[in-house]
């Protein structure tokens, strides 16, 4: 009764779940990294991000395969291709299951070479092979279950994800807790939860699928060579593009434990949470967005669709915008208060890994696109190209130019703005006509929303001066509602200019 109920605004609550998921993954961020700092030292929430991108890399070949095969499920869903839905339902499970147990041999093998290709201090080794391993796994289990997160997007109830990633984040700090508490004090204590949690996510994806999807069949006949060998072609630029966004965001932390140690690489992940916020904000409006995406794909509207396409980018620079604002002027006092004095004087890198964001950010929408009309193998080559330009520039900056640490953050305004607000948009012209002016429009809103932000941000900083918890808390406060406010206007005003 309860799902029926929210079948209207179906959006409304996806995108209410979502943000508060955002919210609580932050939160649970904040209290984690400074509790295991504490007990463990800087470096130790390093190791943490250096392995999730070693395992992002391993995931290459397999999520393609997971991200077309939903695509190819939801198409042909909603085109009333039931069988044809079901032989790529049954197809990319068996698929996922053999491939998952290929990566998971290498994965083991691997984590016996770790000190091969990282820097680990000797007390930490044990623990960061059991990290890997433990993060190997949750997201194997992950990839495993994409068959059936298609259910959600058919019927756009992508908020059963929300609160089991709500879950997730309550049980890494409950089991971080009960861990330290009784003496055990490790670095993987979160990874523990996740794949508990994990384990229950597949069981739930798997009852929800079967019990709203029924015309979807798992069976092991309609597994057939020839729906795969389409899953694979267009997996195949989908893997591509995949190497190269690890190549320009995962794969950052472990350039830093390379060329800058462990130490920065552990202040640079602290830092880099900041703009993780931001993606996690862009990866629920985005997620948001996709299933009526599909639906007017599905349907041939594509005035419509493009249509949409401005109008979520509009949104999402906003959104974006109104975090950075707060960052750019804020971020340096907030690093103090939650890790430490020492923070201060990162106040630049700070600044340089969120302000390019909201004119960015807002093109992932555009890529999107790319996917649900299956033009992936053009956008995948330039993307691989953008991550083997972002690693040229990292050693350029770094070992040639001596600038440490911000030579990695250079690096990454400069290979996004080119992908982003550069390749994007001129790509999308080419596979829809209606491309016009219009596209400019999230864009230039970002740069007007960007720059009266950051002076509300800092007249409000002069009035209320946050030097305790207290009146950093009100200056922030105050902060964010006048972004809010400025942000409705300029969504409003957006029908002036064609939006």
């Amino acid at each position: 009764m309860l799902l029926k109920s929210m079948k209207v605004n179906r959006f409304q609550v996806n995108v209410i779940l979502g943000i508060a998921n955002g919210i609580i993954s932050a939160l649970q961020t904040l209290w984690f990294i400074p509790y295991i700092k504490s007990f463990l030292g800087n470096e130790a929430y390093g190791y943490v991000s250096v392995i999730n991108g070693l395992v992002n890399t391993l995931m290459i070949i397999s999520v393609s395969v997971g991200v077309m095969s939903t695509r190819f499920i939801v198409v042909n869903l909603e085109q009333g291709n039931k069988k044809k839905a079901s032989h790529y339902y049954s197809t990319e499970f068996f698929s996922l299951l053999i491939i998952g147990l290929l990566i998971s041999i290498l994965g083991i093998i691997l984590s016996f070479n770790l000190r091969k290709v990282m820097n680990i201090s000797s007390g930490y080794y044990n623990d960061v092979q059991i990290l890997f391993l433990m993060t190997l796994f949750s997201f194997l289990i992950q990839l495993i279950s994409a068959p059936f997160s298609a259910s959600f997007y058919v019927k756009n109830s992508l908020f059963i994800t929300y609160l089991i990633f709500i879950c997730d984040y309550l049980s890494r700090i409950m089991m971080t807790i009960f861990l330290f508490s009784n003496g055990e004090k490790v670095i993987w204590s979160s990874a523990l939860a996740t794949d508990l949690v994990y384990l229950g996510m597949i069981l739930i994806y798997y009852i929800y699928t079967r019990k709203n999807l029924p015309e979807l069949i798992l069976s092991k006949s309609l597994f057939k060579i020839k729906y795969l060998w389409d899953v694979m072609r267009s997996g195949l630029w989908v893997g591509i593009s995949y190497a190269g966004n690890v190549m320009l965001s995962s794969l950052t932390t472990y350039f830093s434990n390379i060329f800058c140690g462990v130490i920065i690489t552990g202040i640079y992940s602290a830092i880099m949470q900041l703009n993780i916020i931001e993606n996690t904000v862009l990866s629920v409006l985005i997620s948001s967005i996709l299933p009526k995406m599909f639906k007017l794909y599905s349907n041939d509207d594509n005035q419509s669709l493009y249509n949409y396409v401005i109008d979520s980018m509009i949104l999402t620079t906003l959104f974006i915008g109104l975090i950075s604002s707060g960052i750019v002027v804020y971020g340096s006092d907030f690093m103090s208060l939650w890790m430490g004095k020492e923070f201060v004087k990162y106040r630049l890198l700070i600044v340089l890994t969120v302000i390019y964001l909201p004119f960015t950010l807002p093109s992932q929408v555009i890529n999107q696109v790319f996917t649900v009309k299956n033009k992936v193998a053009i956008p995948a080559i330039a993307t691989l190209l953008f991550g083997m330009l972002n690693v040229f520039l990292i050693i350029i900056f770094t070992k040639w130019l001596n600038l440490g640490i911000y030579g990695i953050a250079i690096s990454a305004v400069i290979v996004q703005v080119l992908r982003d607000n550069i390749f994007y948009p001129l790509y999308l012209k080419n596979i829809i006509n209606r491309v016009k002016w219009k596209l400019s429009i999230p864009f230039l809103i970002g740069v007007v929303y960007m720059a009266l932000g950051i002076s509300i941000c800092f007249l409000v900083k002069k009035v209320i001066v946050p030097n305790t918890i207290l009146s950093f808390s009100l200056s922030v406060i105050v902060s964010g509602i006048l972004l809010f406010l400025l942000a409705l206007t300029l969504y409003r005003k957006k029908e002036h200019l064609g939006g």
